[in-house]
């Protein structure tokens, strides 16, 4: 258990009274506004899509206007709303051009290649089939970007929780850059406070205080949080997952597991964890498997719904064998890639923009000492002793973490050699919980790398004689 004036200095800073409570709210408080600050400036001042919103941000206007019966709108200019019109031929873009005009309208974008397309903004009321010819789709909204078949793509390589977050702030707030990002911005700072309620169940207020800063002011969150992808979507449910895990809530930790994999696939990589967890803590033994099937087959039924009534059955389990394919091959040359041990170190990562450098990394000086204390006590979570709650739910972490990497590690190994530096968002909670853990590790208060020898040569030992 490390030496004892370890643990004493340990069990004070550990304090959970009234006036402790007091204090790490307003610390945890304090540190979410600044990652909300810091995140809501870094995103209001990117212009336009950037990075991977060309093709997540245009697939979540097609769901909210196609599959949720909602709509996106897009005030260019006071009392003109914008729409993305996709035409016959040239000739009719051309044709468009003039009749918008003469409607008192303006042309928005005029230069795709890629599609017969033009966006256009339009008199309130007025609708761009009834000024132009030979429309074959409409989406209202803001300008979409010029990719290859824009006007029907829905990413069906990734399931839709992450874009449905997106559609519904787009239909409520408005088609605005600063909205696609807004749900980001927010789950950044909830990442904070999980971070802090975390913190704060492992190691009192000690945990509650160094865990929100940890969290706060590692930039990988903030980065990934200012722009609309689907990743610190991801993060957000699989840190509450684990939150769940740490409070000892079975049903909710699966629960939010299983949510995360409707917002990736890779979400689903901490299936195993729980699965330990339920079989090991829980003891629900055999039935740990049937909960760990049924919970993500329940939770996609229901989130795929939309998808059902619109494409059909036979459509979405297409779609679904084709992203396993997808998801295990390699990309076509591109963006910087790299291995989770580079994730870790902070090498090779992918950049959401060059203008600000806005690069897909942390901070290695909070992941190399969790990565390290991982490898070192990992082990003492399966080896039956007592041990104190807050020790066992870091092993546990450190679990998590391990499984993680070893998923993607293996995705690797599978044919995925174009794995990029912003997959690592998902587990980086994990890290924010278990970095308090990892320099108790380190400075011996949890059990060092020679007490754990022991401890396993005694476990091999009572198993043998059985």
């Amino acid at each position: 258990m490390g030496s004892s004036p370890c643990r004493k200095a340990l069990k004070k800073l550990e304090s959970r009274n009234k006036s402790a409570l007091i204090a790490a709210i307003i610390i945890i408080l304090v540190l979410t506004g600044l990652k909300l600050y810091d995140t809501y400036n870094q995103a209001s001042s990117l212009q336009g899509y950037v990075s991977d919103e060309i093709w997540y941000v245009p697939s979540a206007r097609l769901i909210a206007n196609n599959l949720l019966g909602l709509k996106t709108t897009y005030e260019y200019a006071e009392g003109q709303y914008g729409y993305s019109v996709l035409l016959k031929d040239q000739a009719d873009v051309l044709a468009c051009k003039l009749k918008v005009q003469l409607y008192g309208g303006e042309i928005i974008k005029d230069d795709y290649i890629k599609n017969t397309a033009i966006a256009v903004a339009l008199p309130k009321g007025t609708l761009p089939e009834n000024v132009c010819e030979g429309v074959m789709k409409v989406v209202p909204g803001y300008p979409m970007p010029d990719n290859e078949n824009v006007f029907d793509y829905v990413n069906p390589e990734h399931p839709p929780i992450g874009k449905y977050i997106i559609a519904i702030f787009m239909s409520i707030f408005g088609d605005r850059p600063i909205i696609w990002r807004l749900p980001g911005v927010i789950e950044a700072g909830l990442l904070v406070v999980i971070t802090g309620l975390a913190g704060w169940k492992l190691f009192g207020l000690f945990g509650a205080a160094i865990s929100s800063a940890v969290a706060s002011f590692d930039p990988l969150t903030k980065n990934m949080g200012s722009v609309a992808m689907l990743d610190i979507h991801l993060a957000f449910f699989t840190a509450l997952g684990i939150l769940f895990y740490i409070y000892n809530r079975p049903i909710l930790s699966l629960s939010f597991i299983s949510l995360s994999g409707l917002v990736k696939y890779s979400g689903f990589f901490l299936i195993p964890f729980i699965f330990i967890y339920l079989w090991r803590e829980v003891r629900l033994r055999l039935r740990a498997a049937i909960y760990v099937l049924a919970f993500p087959l329940a939770f996609a039924a229901i989130v795929f719904m939309p998808y059902i009534f619109y494409y059909g059955i036979s459509w979405v389990i297409q779609q679904f064998m084709f992203a396993l394919s997808w998801h295990t091959e390699s990309r076509p040359p591109g963006p910087p890639t790299s291995t989770p041990i580079e994730w870790i170190l902070g090498w090779s990562p992918f950049y959401l923009s060059y203008n600000p450098d806005i690069p897909a990394s942390g901070s290695p000086i909070i992941y190399v000492p969790v990565f390290v204390a991982s490898l070192i006590s990992f082990p003492l979570y399966f080896i039956e002793r007592e041990r104190p709650g807050n020790e066992l739910k870091t092993y546990g972490v450190f679990l998590s973490i391990l499984i993680f990497l070893f998923m993607y590690t293996l995705l690797y190994i599978i044919g995925n050699k174009t794995l990029y530096s912003f997959y690592f968002t998902q587990i980086t909670p994990a890290f924010y919980y278990s970095f308090v853990g990892s320099m108790l590790v380190i400075a011996g208060c949890f059990p060092s790398l020679s007490e754990l020898i022991e401890l396993v040569k005694g476990f091999l030992k009572a198993n043998a004689s059985k």
